[in-house]
């Protein structure tokens, strides 16, 4: 389905909701998510997620019970594109974040900063039909591409689906990077046609 300045892909991605390890960098907890759902990309959300980061702490070795240095925070909202490719994960988004010291980072979250607890986080990826994972809510999601100049390119995609509102995710892009977000996680504004996941909520 498409029309002058936007596009849907038809193939719907299924609302997930899950509990992610801590104690293990995020990337490391986001790629087993990734293995138990059996697919190699999915949209994710969480929040209210505290944290914490200890310098020259092996990657594989769990968070101690007592956490002598390092520093503690909370995750207030992360929304994250990620991509599993040959087992590595590439982890791309937003996230309001803040350090319990008053301490601010260069506007990049690290992926290697760890869960301090296992963390509930819901999501939209292109599910097995039996997978234990789906949510009870039924919502769904469709990529979209869209052309920033074209105004009614959202409008458009949401009525080709039948839908009377939804919500963009993204932009779907792999930068590697999960930028530091303000007031809102909102996509910035970008030149040229851009991947969003359009939501049925």
């Amino acid at each position: 389905m498409e029309g002058p300045g936007w596009a849907v892909d038809p193939e719907p991605y299924d609302a997930f909701e899950d509990i992610i390890d801590g104690y293990f960098p995020l990337k490391t907890s986001i790629g087993q998510l990734l293995t138990r759902l059996g697919v190699d990309e999915a949209i994710i959300e969480l929040s209210y997620a505290p944290i914490v980061h200890i310098p020259n702490l092996p990657h594989d070795a769990p968070v101690p019970l007592n956490v002598q240095n390092g520093r503690v925070g909370l995750i207030e909202r992360m929304w994250l594109y990620a991509v599993m490719d040959l087992g590595d994960v590439t982890l791309s988004g937003t996230c309001k974040w803040h350090w319990l010291s008053g301490e601010h980072d260069s506007g990049q979250f690290d992926p290697k900063t760890r869960l301090a607890e296992p963390a509930f986080v819901t999501g939209f990826a292109k599910l097995d039909e039996m997978s234990p994972a789906l949510a009870r809510s039924g919502r769904t999601a469709h990529r979209v591409t869209l052309d920033p100049s074209s105004l009614e390119g959202p409008h458009a995609a949401l009525n080709s689906l039948g839908w009377v509102h939804g919500a963009l995710r993204g932009p779907m892009v792999r930068t590697g990077l999960v930028s530091a977000a303000t007031d809102a996680i909102a996509p910035s504004a970008q030149t040229g046609r851009r991947t969003f996941l359009l939501t049925s909520d």
